[in-house]
């Protein structure tokens, strides 16, 4: 009795028991008749197939349909009743063993204390109340088990060098270093002895050319002077040497400068200074020659400051020619401007009639 009030088995919980077995037995006993019908179904849905070997969306809409309800919502609820009742007699489990051990958990309320006084430990895990020993490991019996034999790692004996080599080793060590300094020796005679031949050689050589070419000279010395052989009146110089005289090289106080061919002043500047030394040479008056051929521009209303000011550059050059005297021979450069020809703002006001009496001025002479 003690056991059944301890777990809550009552009338009420025999009575819940006895519902849900009954409830699970008529749930199997559908459960094996849904089976039957849908296996008789299915016979039937394969018979129809055969016959017709096609099936319409609405019949297969409605297959689909009694499909899930007579498998998927009725697995559904057995996993839910599972669950449920599991949930139940975990809750009920709990309880008993909440009422036999007590209701707190010992592993969340569990403190460590102190081995030997029984004192709570400290921050550090240490016992504030014993003092602290130094505990020396003592080596216990089952340390020297030989089962452990292969986990222990293996006690390295040291050796000298003379047990670790032998003597033989030694001894080819140092012959292979002699055998080595040797090989070093004889290389480096054996190069001292082809450079001491290969300076012989060429003192031999140049002894024999010397000799040879002392008996020539001495063999032509005789032969002229025994009149065997006699010399041309003119050795011909096979060598040439492509060479420039000047003459007046000597005499030049400055380097030569070559001439450049291509001019750095402008065309007007050159006709410019070919006219002043044309004039300087003959100074004599030219305005009686005879004029020019007639051009194309026309001067009739040079008076009118609005015609003016529309003449080209050209036709007032030409227009300066024919009003400057050609004995005058004072540069005028064609940046100078005119009176006449600027009408920019200035200090002075310019006279329209001062052309037109130049123009008389020319026609009088």
């Amino acid at each position: 009795m003690l056991s059944y009030r301890i777990l809550g088995v009552t009338q009420e919980t025999v009575d819940v028991y006895l519902q849900e077995i009954l409830q699970q037995g008529v749930e199997l006993a559908a459960e094996e008749d849904a089976v039957n019908k849908a296996r008789a179904d299915a016979d039937k849905v394969d018979l129809s197939l055969q016959e017709h070997s096609s099936m319409s969306t609405a019949e297969q809409n409605e297959l689909v349909a009694d499909l899930v309800q007579q498998f998927l919502l009725p697995e559904v609820h057995k996993s839910a009743c599972r669950i449920r009742i599991s949930a139940l007699q975990e809750a009920r489990m709990e309880a008993a063993r909440g009422s036999i051990f007590g209701t707190l958990d010992t592993a969340e309320d569990r403190r460590e204390i102190c081995t030997q006084c029984g004192e709570p430990l400290g921050d550090l895990c240490r016992c504030r109340v014993c003092p602290i020993q130094d505990h020396e490991p003592v080596e216990t019996s089952a340390r020297k088990d030989q089962r452990w034999r292969y986990t222990r790692t293996r006690e390295y004996a040291g050796k000298t060098r003379d047990e670790r080599y032998t003597p033989a080793h030694d001894f080819r060590c140092w012959l292979n270093e002699l055998i080595a300094d040797v090989t070093v020796k004889s290389r480096e005679h054996r190069e001292e002895s082809a450079e001491l031949n290969r300076s012989l050689n060429q003192l031999l050589r140049e002894k024999v050319e010397l000799d040879l070419e002392a008996r020539e000279a001495i063999d032509e010395c005789i032969s002229l002077a025994t009149g065997e052989t006699q010399r041309p009146a003119k050795v011909t110089d096979y060598r040439h040497f492509m060479r420039k005289i000047i003459g007046d090289a000597l005499e030049r106080s400055e380097p030569f400068k070559p001439k450049a061919l291509c001019p750095k002043e402008l065309p007007s500047e050159i006709r410019r200074k070919a006219d002043e030394a044309a004039a300087m040479v003959d100074p004599y008056c030219k305005c009686e020659e005879p004029s020019p051929p007639p051009t194309s521009i026309r001067f009739a209303d040079v008076h009118d400051p609005d015609e003016a000011s529309k003449l080209l550059p050209s036709e007032l050059r030409v227009l300066e020619e024919m009003r400057k005297c050609k004995c005058d021979t004072e540069p005028s450069p064609s940046t100078i401007r005119s009176p006449l020809t600027d009408y920019d703002y200035t200090e002075t006001t310019v006279d329209p009639n001062e052309g037109t009496e130049d123009v008389d001025l020319e026609d009088n002479q």
